[in-house]
């Protein structure tokens, strides 16, 4: 929804900087958050499901648990990415209001607005196609480190 001015008509579509018709802005990351999503959903489908007769045929579930913490780890590195995402297109909408507004009207609520200079102060406003791969990295590795949780913590 954030990327589609059907719904966010203030903002480009696609959260193109420019709002240049022949920019694709951050479309692409719909595909790989729709990804994201679909490998989540399909790890989450129980491992004890599946299951391999054993010994002798005398047991036919085995231990699932490793598999199940394996597919578990998967899961959340699918949910640190979609979240990252989140945050990167969040943080893209933001900097595109505000480039609208007089600066008295610039201001962010107090969580918003450290989490928002963080993101800003490792990842640019994405003005022109480019590719998006380094700031999703970027992204996840925020997530992934908790740093957005510490600066809320500060």
């Amino acid at each position: 929804r954030l990327l589609s001015n059907k719904f966010n008509q203030d903002l480009p579509q696609d959260l193109s900087g420019r709002g240049a018709n022949n920019d694709t802005g951050f479309m692409i990351t719909q595909y790989m958050v729709a990804s994201r999503v679909n490998a989540a959903c399909m790890l989450a489908n129980p491992a004890a499901t599946i299951n391999v007769p054993t010994s002798e045929l005398q047991e036919d579930y085995v231990s699932m648990g490793s598999n199940s913490a394996w597919k578990l780890r998967l899961i959340l590195e699918n949910v640190e990415y979609v979240l990252a995402n989140e945050v990167l297109l969040a943080c893209q909408g933001i900097s595109l209001v505000l480039r609208k507004l007089p600066p008295e009207l610039q201001k962010l609520g107090y969580d918003t607005e450290r989490v928002f200079n963080l993101v800003r102060s490792l990842i640019p406003v994405v003005d022109a196609d480019q590719e998006l791969k380094p700031m999703v990295d970027e992204a996840v590795e925020l997530v992934r480190s908790r740093r957005i949780l510490h600066v809320l913590d500060e």
